[in-house]
């Protein structure tokens, strides 16, 4: 359960920076 827990939380946390990096990538783009 705890292994369960903590994939669940980093797969997570993967997502979120995923997300990041794209908004951050289409920023980038809009001002270039």
């Amino acid at each position: 359960m705890l292994s369960k827990n903590c994939l669940l939380d980093s797969l997570k946390s993967f997502s979120q920076l995923k997300h990041f990096t794209r908004a951050n990538t289409i920023l980038h783009m809009l001002s270039v």
